[in-house]
Order: structure tokens, then sequence, then C-alpha cells
């Protein structure tokens, strides 16, 4: 019988509650997403189920399977008991002494400046551009400081979307209350192709960048405040990862980037770039274009700097 080896936090949190009855939301090749009863004290219902080689995040339970959830389809029953999960044909036990994954406190006090920021964010562009084949992201090009691909249909209304948030961000680093970015948000949420579009994964980048500094509170509160008016622009899947981005929670992949860059460790930082960057079709790097803004934005709301 298959078993889950690790749990996110939230996910471990979620079998503690059983047993309980949900329904599958949707599946691919290497994630199961279900939707169980609302707990209280969750961020969201949404959980998953994963293969081996699926990351581990807050809301995730990975297996040991090695291969895809065959037979399993969106409107399922799945069942939650004290000791396994039925759902489809598996039965997938719940070890008794359950490792869990939580993300790790991080202290940015190596990032001094923005030059510093912006230095390790070019050393991870220049390695990707060598190894992302074409057609690369649009996201990768503006991280590489160039323009967008003339044939991605999304790709101008994305680097405008980008530019426009990062200038709320210079203007409000100036403002005692930043006033809430609702259109600059707008303009971004639900852009894009794939099942979390770009602009989606973008926003989710810049609300984990802004979460490691406690100086940066109002300008991530003023974001936070603009996504939750907009959430509805963009679909369900997207709305589960940003509503744990907004509540101070990602994954292991976005946790070893924050985590080195943080270090000044240049091998792991790039390292951890390029796992991220394998992530999804462009989500990875997507989001890794709005880590570097959130960075930028917390770091100089650290420092009192302006962005330009």
């Amino acid at each position: 019988m298959p078993s889950i080896c690790i749990a996110g936090t939230a996910a471990a949190a979620m079998l503690q509650q059983g047993p309980m009855e949900g329904r599958v939301h949707s599946v691919f090749r290497r994630v199961l997403n279900v939707e169980m009863p609302a707990l209280a004290g969750a961020v969201d219902n949404l959980y998953s189920l994963g293969r081996q080689d699926v990351p581990p995040s807050p809301a995730m339970l990975v297996t040991d399977l090695r291969r895809a959830f065959f037979g399993v389809s969106p409107g399922d029953v799945i069942r939650v008991h004290s000791d396994l999960i039925e759902v489809g044909e598996y039965r997938i036990a719940i070890p008794e002494a359950l490792p869990q994954w939580g993300q790790s406190p991080h202290v940015c006090g190596d990032l001094a400046d923005r030059e510093t920021l912006e230095g390790y964010f070019s050393n991870i562009a220049a390695v990707l551009l060598q190894r992302v084949p074409w057609p690369q992201p649009s996201a990768l090009l503006l991280l590489a400081g160039r323009q967008p691909r003339r044939d991605d249909p999304y790709g101008k209304a994305f680097q405008a979307g980008v530019e426009g948030l990062e200038a709320w961000g210079d203007r409000a680093l100036e403002a005692a209350l930043p006033a809430a970015p609702v259109q600059e948000t707008a303009r971004l949420l639900g852009l894009g192709a794939g099942l979390t579009p770009s602009g989606d994964d973008y926003i989710s980048g810049v609300l984990i960048g802004l979460g490691q500094f406690p100086k940066a509170a109002g300008l991530l509160a003023s974001l936070i405040q603009a996504v939750q008016a907009n959430l509805a622009r963009t679909n369900r899947l997207s709305q589960h990862f940003l509503s744990y981005a907004m509540a101070g929670y990602w994954g292991r992949l976005e946790d070893q980037l924050v985590a080195a860059l943080c270090a000044a460790d240049r091998p792991g930082y790039l390292a951890a770039a390029e796992a991220l960057a394998a992530y999804g079709s462009s989500s990875g790097i997507d989001e890794m274009l709005g880590l570097r803004t959130g960075l930028r934005l917390g770091l100089m709301a650290s420092n009192g700097e302006r962005l330009c």
C-alpha cells in the first residue's frame, strides 16, 4: 500500500481533523487536488496529493507513488480516515509518525542594499538564459532586462502590469499609509495562460518577497487588500496559492531560494533558482520575477530607499 511521506503543516492539520469526506477538484500528471470541508483556522479548503517527485508545500501531502493518479476524475469522492486516505482505487496509508514540512524563518541581513540584490538576480538570469529552452518565458526576458517575446500574446500586457506594480511600490514607499494598488493588481490577476496565469504567479512572488521584511508590513497589507478585492478575476487554483501567499506561507522551492538569497549563498541561490524555474510551464520563473520585485521593495522599505 502506498503511503504519505511528508505533509505540509496545513495538510497535516487537516488530517488531524478526520474522518472527513471531500471531492476531487482536479487531476494532473503528478498532483491530485481535492476540496475538503472548511476547517476553523484553515487558510483554504483545497489540498493536494502529490507523487514522490513533487516538492512539499503547506497544503501538500507528498506520497511515495511514482506514477500518475490513474482512474481518478474530478468529482470523485475522497475519504480521509485516521490511518488512510481512500480515493478512486487508491488506498494511501497515513503513518502514525507523519513527518511534516514547514518553511523556515529567514533573516535577510546579508541583503545590504538594492544593488547587491539586483546583482544576485542578474546572476540568476544569466544562468537561466543558458538553461531554459526556447521559447523562453517573457518573465525570464524581463528578469534579464530584455523585452518580452513578440509571439507572446500576453507579453506586453504582462510587462505593463509588472511596471505598473513597481511604480505603485515607488509611490507607496513615500506614503505613511500606502493606497492599495487595486487597479495595478486588477491588470495582473488572471493575466496569462495555464493553470496559474503569469500575472498571478508574479503577484505571489511579490507577496513572498515583501513578507521577508517587517518594515514592509504597510506595503504588504496594501497589496493584500488589493489582491483580495480582485481575487475573483482568476481561477480556483490560483486563488488557493494566492491565499497562502497572502497568509505568509509558500512552498519548499521558494523557501530554498529565499534562504539562499538572504544568506548571500551564490551556489545555493543559483541551484534553487534552477529548481524553481523548472516548476510548471513558466510559473516558477513568473514567481521569481515577482520575488525580485517584492524583495527589492521590502529591502528599500527597510533601508529608507526609493525605487528610482
